[in-house]
C-alpha cells in the first residue's frame, strides 16, 4: 500500500458528537475514490434530530459497518446514535460497567462511570453492544482501568488497519493515566463529590508519522473542582513529558464541546495544537466566551505564516452580537477556516447580526501518504467542498443544502433566545419566578430521590446534566438530601439575581457577570421553563403569544397550566418517562420522533 488515505469527518449531529474515521487504499478502486480498508466511529451522541442526520451522512458517504466504535463517556450527547442510527461494528471500546453477553462477568471500571451515566440512553447502548456481540463483535480491554488490575500498565495501542501505520492509542479511561496513576481517585479521596460521567472520558491519540490527532470526549479539568474533578493538566503533564515529549499536537478536538472546564491554556500551550476542532452545543451555550479567548492569546502567540493555526466549529452554531461571545469570534476571526463561520447583518440597517457555521454540514481532516510522503488531493475533490491545504494535511468543509441550513436556522433563532432582554415588574416580578424557581426545585429533588430508588435507571440525572448543568455542583455539594431542595431553589435564585437587576423601574440585565456558560444556559432553561412562562415571556417581549415566538404560527393552543413539568423525565401523574434531549420541539409534551 504506497498510496493510503486518512479522513477524520467531524459530523452534525446537532449538539453532541461524533466522529468517523477511514482509512483507504487509493490504489484500489480509484473508481471509487479508493478502497476502505478500516473505519472506526468515535461516540455517536445526538441531540434533537441528530441520529437521524447521523444515520443519513453515513449511508450518503458509504461509510460502515465499522471495523471499531469506541464510546468515550456514557452522556447522551455521546452515545444515544449507537442504537438511535442501528450502528454496526466488529469491535468496540468503552469503560464498561455491564455485564457481558455470557452473563459470567462484570466489567467493572475502577472508579464507575459517573453519577447520572446509569441511564435509559447507557441501557441503550449496552444493548446494542450485546446485539453485536451476538454478531461477532469483540470488547477490546483497557487493563489499566479494571478494577483489581495488578499487572504493568500501559497505553492501549492498535493499528487502523494491517500494514498501514497509522496507530491509535489510549493514554487515559476513566480517570486513569496509561501509567497506572489513578488520577481520579486520587483527587476524589481529598474532595469527596460525585464523579460525573466527563471525569472518566477517554483520551486517544492517533498518530501517522509526524501528523498527530487527539480526541478526549468530555474529559473533565476543573481547576477548583466545582462542577467537575481535573483529570485534564495530569494528562497534558503525562503526555508532554513522556510518550509525545518533544511533538506537537496536529489537530485537537476540543474537549465538551469547548467548554471552560476543559481546554485550558497549560494543554494548549504544551501540545501546541496546529488545528484546533470545536463540536458546538447550542442549548449549553458552548464553545464559551473563556475559552473562546485562550484561543485568541494562544493563537496570537503564533507567527503569521503557512502554519498558523486554525480554528473550525462543527455542529449548528448561531452567536448574536448581544451575545459575550461574538465579540471573542470576531477577534478569532482570522484564523478561522475560510468558509466556515459567517458574519452576517448591518447593525445600521437594523439587521440582526450574528456569527453561523449553518451553512457547513460537515469537517473533514484528510490526510494522504504517497510512497511515504504527504501528497495533496490533486484531482480528487469531494464533490462542492471548501478545501484549506496545511502542511501534511487539508480542511475540507463540506457544504450543508441550502433549505437544509434555512430549517436549522428556524430552530437555531429558538434555541439561542437571548434572556437578555427588559420586562416590567408589575407584569411579572420575583414573587412569580421564584414561585416557579421553588416547584422546579422540589421536582428536581423528587427526580434525584426517584433516581435512588432499586433498579432506577437515573432518568432524572441524565436530564439534569443535559439541560441544568448549572446545578450540577449544588447537587453534587448538597449535605443532606432532604436539604436539596432548599439548596437547588437557592442556587436559581442566586442565579437570577446574577443575571438581572432592577434600572429604572425595570428589570435588566446585568452588563456583566461572573456566571458560566454551564450556568448560563441553565437559567435560560429555568425561565423558559418556569411555571409562569406564560406572564414572563409576555412581559419581556409584548404582543408575542409563546406560539408564535417560538417557530412558525401554530394553531394549536398551549396550556400553561403545571406545563412545565409534564416535558420532564419524571411526569408527577405516572405515564412513560423522558428521555432528555429527544426532541427539539418545544411544545410541552410533545414526544419525539426519530427521522426515518
Amino acid at each position: 500500500m504506497s498510496d493510503l488515505s486518512l479522513e477524520i469527518h467531524h459530523l452534525d449531529v446537532q449538539g453532541g458528537d461524533s466522529t468517523a474515521i477511514i482509512v483507504k487504499d487509493l490504489e484500489q478502486e480509484k473508481e471509487n475514490g479508493g478502497k476502505k480498508i478500516y473505519s472506526m466511529l468515535i461516540d455517536s451522541g445526538s441531540e434533537g434530530r441528530g441520529s437521524a442526520y447521523l444515520k443519513s451522512y453515513l449511508e450518503e458517504h458509504k461509510i460502515g459497518p465499522f471495523d471499531c466504535i469506541i464510546a468515550t463517556h456514557y452522556h447522551q450527547d455521546h452515545i444515544q446514535g449507537f442504537s438511535q442510527a442501528d450502528i454496526e461494528f466488529k469491535r468496540f471500546i468503552d469503560n464498561g460497567h455491564y455485564t457481558e453477553s455470557s452473563g459470567k462477568k462484570m466489567i467493572d471500571p475502577l472508579n464507575g462511570i459517573g453519577v447520572g451515566a446509569q441511564s435509559q440512553i447507557f441501557k441503550a447502548y449496552a444493548q446494542r453492544v450485546q446485539s453485536q456481540v451476538k454478531n461477532g463483535a469483540q470488547r477490546i480491554e483497557i487493563p489499566f482501568i479494571e478494577k483489581g488490575f495488578s499487572g504493568t500498565a500501559e497505553p492501549l495501542k492498535f493499528e487502523l488497519g494491517d500494514g498501514t501505520g497509522i496507530t491509535m492509542t489510549c493514554y487515559c479511561a476513566n480517570g486513569v493515566l496509561a501509567n497506572g496513576e489513578d488520577i481520579l481517585g486520587g483527587q476524589k479521596r481529598r474532595k469527596n463529590k460525585g464523579i460525573n460521567p466527563n471525569d472518566v472520558s477517554l483520551a486517544l491519540v492517533l498518530e501517522w508519522g509526524d501528523f498527530l490527532y487527539m480526541t478526549a470526549g468530555d474529559l473533565s479539568g476543573d481547576h477548583d473542582l466545582s462542577s467537575y474533578y481535573n483529570i485534564e493538566k495530569d494528562l497534558v503533564n503525562y503526555l508532554s513529558e513522556g510518550p509525545l515529549k518533544g511533538k506537537s499536537i496536529t489537530v485537537f478536538k476540543a474537549s465538551h464541546h469547548g467548554s471552560e472546564h476543559s481546554n485550558h491554556a497549560e494543554l494548549l500551550k504544551k501540545l501546541n495544537p496546529k488545528t484546533v476542532i470545536v463540536c458546538c452545543n447550542i442549548m449549553k451555550q458552548v464553545p464559551s466566551p473563556i475559552f473562546l479567548k485562550r484561543l485568541v492569546t494562544h493563537f496570537n502567540d503564533k507567527k503569521e505564516d503557512v502554519s498558523k493555526p486554525i480554528v473550525v466549529f462543527t455542529n449548528t452554531m448561531k452567536v448574536f452580537k448581544n451575545n459575550d461571545r461574538y465579540k471573542q469570534l470576531q477577534e478569532l476571526k482570522s484564523h478561522i477556516a475560510e468558509g466556515n463561520v459567517e458574519f452576517s447583518g448591518d447593525i445600521k440597517r437594523g439587521d440582526e447580526v450574528y456569527a453561523s457555521n449553518l451553512g457547513i454540514k460537515c469537517a473533514v481532516i484528510r490526510r494522504r501518504v504517497l510512497d511515504g510522503k504527504p501528497k495533496a488531493y490533486e484531482g480528487m475533490l469531494l464533490k462542492g467542498a471548501k478545501i484549506i491545504r496545511k502542511s501534511g494535511y487539508e480542511i475540507t468543509l463540506m457544504p450543508r443544502a441550502e433549505n437544509e441550513a434555512k430549517n436549522i436556522g428556524d430552530i437555531v433563532t429558538f434555541l439561542t433566545w437571548d434572556i437578555k432582554r427588559s420586562w416590567d415588574p408589575i407584569v411579572c416580578n420575583t414573587g412569580k419566578i421564584f414561585a416557579g424557581f421553588e416547584r422546579q426545585a422540589k421536582e428536581m429533588a423528587r427526580w434525584i430521590a426517584s433516581d435512588k430508588e432499586p433498579s432506577a435507571a437515573q432518568t432524572g440525572m441524565d436530564y439534569i446534566n443535559m439541560y441544568y448543568p448549572g446545578l450540577l455542583s449544588t447537587i453534587n455539594n448538597s449535605d443532606d438530601d432532604k436539604n436539596l431542595k432548599d439548596d437547588l431553589e437557592k442556587k436559581m435564585k442566586d442565579l437570577f439575581n446574577s443575571s438581572f437587576h432592577i434600572k429604572d423601574g425595570l428589570y435588566v440585565p446585568k452588563k456583566t457577570n461572573n456566571l458560566t456558560s454551564d450556568e448560563k444556559a441553565t437559567m435560560y432553561k429555568l425561565l423558559m421553563d418556569n411555571k409562569y412562562q406564560e406572564e414572563f415571556n409576555t412581559a419581556i417581549e409584548p404582543g408575542q403569544s409563546r406560539s408564535s415566538r417560538h417557530g412558525p404560527p401554530r394553531t394549536v393552543k398551549w396550556k400553561t397550566d403545571n406545563a412545565w413539568n409534564k416535558d420532564e423525565p419524571y411526569p408527577k401523574s405516572g405515564g412513560v418517562k423522558r428521555i432528555a434531549g429527544s426532541s427539539i420541539d418545544p411544545r410541552p409534551g410533545k414526544k419525539p420522533k426519530l427521522d426515518k
